[in-house]
């Protein structure tokens, strides 16, 4: 099926149920259920259509379907961009999912699949949402100025988070909560408008080799009972606490470069028992030099505590109004750094 205007259903604009379908592009619009449903075993393929205006979401992809979504505009629906559950299992390649009502993505219950290459911005709440066991493959995307989170996982949800472009969301980066468990390994997460990496409420995760840079609050945050594994990243340049561990967190911190942040660069307030500290230090320093500018042990186990904290402070506005047409990130050629262009 392909060229075709598919807009104004009483339910679903296309439903596909335990059948085979390709869809090429259609403008699927106003819908008053889903713009694409897939349910029911099916299996389809998706590409180059123009999914909006729906009251609900814009793909539905459920109940053990599969699907493989690529370069179609996502944009305006009236809940999230692209709902996967109950053991869906799709891919998602080079997509735009933009300014939905709530999540970009939303992948739950099981669910799974590779989420590849797409340009995720200005969505109501969060640009990527993980729960309830779901184990995506989210490699090579580009999340930026969502109304909330970049990317959270929460309850449980899991699964590989490599090689993003994570910039400029209103609340964190990552956020990590409720038992959920991902690896974050070759990120770049910077310039946000409040924390870089917040790992809370139970949360674990790896959170590895990645370059967290420019963030407003914390570059990385734990507290109340997180427990990551925080390695080998690299910590700088942001405008409150680089690393910041509360009497509240928990989890491994070693092998970190953490450096010209605002506020402080490390402030630990958790016991020895709760956190691992091993080796974290400045980049720009050599040898013993580094943890002379770091430790400062004392009768409490804080680590040079910060005159400051800058978290709370104003978050700016972000215009979402022209998000969808606004160029991607440019590459800073002095540090090969991404910086936002929205």
């Amino acid at each position: 099926m392909g060229d075709v205007d598919v807009c104004d259903a009483k339910g679903s604009g296309i439903l596909v149920d335990a059948a085979r379908g390709e869809y090429h592009r259609n403008n699927i619009c106003g819908n008053a259920r889903a713009g694409i449903r897939l349910k029911g075993g099916a299996s389809a393929v998706l590409t180059q259509n123009r999914i909006t205006g729906g009251a609900q979401s814009g793909v539905l992809v459920e109940s053990k379907s599969t699907g493989t979504l690529e370069k179609n505009t996502i944009e305006l629906n009236g809940h999230c961009g692209v709902q996967l559950r109950d053991d869906a299992d799709a891919t998602l390649r080079h997509n735009a999912i933009c300014r939905n009502a709530h999540m970009g993505l939303l992948i739950f219950n099981g669910a799974d699949g590779l989420i590849q290459g797409n340009d995720i911005k200005g969505n109501g709440m969060s640009g990527i949402c993980v729960m309830l066991n779901a184990a995506p493959r989210i490699i090579g995307n580009h999340l930026h100025a969502n109304l909330q989170c970049g990317l959270i996982f929460n309850q449980g949800g899991k699964g590989l988070l490599q090689g993003n472009h994570i910039h400029a969301n209103v609340q964190e980066g990552v956020r990590i909560e409720t038992q959920a468990n991902p690896v974050a390994v070759g990120n770049s997460i910077f310039n946000g408008q409040h924390h870089g990496v917040l790992v809370c409420d139970g949360g674990l995760g790896t959170i590895h080799g990645n370059s967290i840079l420019g963030n407003r609050g914390a570059g990385v945050k734990i507290r109340s009972d997180g427990a990551p594994i925080v390695v080998g990243n690299r910590v700088h340049d942001g405008l409150g606490i680089g690393l910041h561990v509360t009497h509240t967190g928990q989890g491994q911190v070693r092998i970190n470069a953490v450096y010209n942040n605002r506020a402080c660069n490390l402030h630990i307030e958790a016991p020895p028992s709760q956190v691992v500290l091993e080796a974290n230090g400045d980049a720009s320093l050599q040898g013993d030099q580094q943890f002379q500018s770091f430790f400062s042990w004392g009768a409490s186990s804080t680590i040079k505590p910060c005159e400051q904290h800058v978290e709370d402070m104003a978050v700016d506005a972000i215009d979402v109004t022209r998000l969808c047409d606004a160029p991607g990130p440019v590459v800073d050629s002095q540090h090969g750094l991404l910086s936002p262009n929205i």
